[in-house]
């Protein structure tokens, strides 16, 4: 009877030692999963904030570019309500050469408004003769009626700042004339002694400051050979 006591506590002993040598590496598992857990939480939680900091981050530097937007334009249209009440002289001058010799000049002035438009007319209606040819004849009989044509100068300006003391003008100019050819000529298949209404017509776009002057255009004539310039002065009235 004592020998099978002392062999039941000796299997008793063993099956402790065995169940606590299983338990220790199952502990050390679960540890290590539990660690791995608590780095990856801690890490998509740190990943959330530098998110966060970075949408943070983000919209205040949005908020900034709009801020400053709004003062650029808040400054746009102060300095372009301060432009209406400045005034600027534009002075046109159309020019007539023949080879290097200037047989005519003639100046036009317009007073505009920054963000404003001017335009100039001066002219006159010419009546030009039309005759009948009667059959048989050789040339045409006097003449019965008249058709008037429009010539002289049309001007049409338009003013708006560019900022940093610079305007944009927009010129537009048209202009028509007499030419009374030679007798006895023809010029381009006209009627001779016959009058000629030439017509020159020019627009574009110029970035002037103030006391500057520039070339608007210049184009010959092919009837005449003459060379027309036109020069553009921008002066802002003091």
């Amino acid at each position: 009877m004592k020998r099978y006591l002392m062999t039941c506590a000796v299997l008793i002993v063993i099956v402790a030692v065995s169940a606590d040598a299983e338990q220790k590496p199952a502990t050390a598992d679960q540890a290590a999963a539990d660690k791995a857990a608590a780095d990856q939480k801690a890490g998509e939680a740190n990943m959330a904030r530098m998110a966060a900091q970075q949408a943070e981050a983000v919209a205040r530097a949005q908020q900034k570019v709009a801020e400053e937007a709004r003062r650029a334009d808040e400054e746009r249209m102060r300095r372009l309500e301060a432009f209406d009440t400045v005034q600027v002289d534009l002075e046109l001058v159309v020019s007539r050469y023949q080879g290097d010799k200037k047989v005519s000049s003639l100046p036009y002035f317009l007073a505009v408004n920054a963000n404003g438009e001017a335009s100039l007319r001066m002219g006159a209606n010419v009546p030009v003769p039309t005759s009948v040819w009667a059959p048989g004849n050789v040339g045409p009989v006097a003449p019965i009626s008249f058709t008037y044509q429009n010539v002289g100068t049309d001007i049409d300006a338009t003013v708006r700042p560019r900022g940093e003391g610079r305007f944009m003008v927009r010129v537009k100019v048209e202009e028509r004339s007499v030419v009374q050819p030679p007798t006895g000529s023809t010029v381009n298949g006209t009627v001779s002694g016959a009058p000629v209404i030439r017509s020159f017509a020019a627009q574009n776009d110029l970035v002037l400051r103030d006391g500057q002057t520039r070339q608007f255009t210049a184009a010959a004539d092919r009837i005449t050979g003459e060379v027309v310039k036109v020069d553009v002065t921008l002066k802002v009235a003091k």
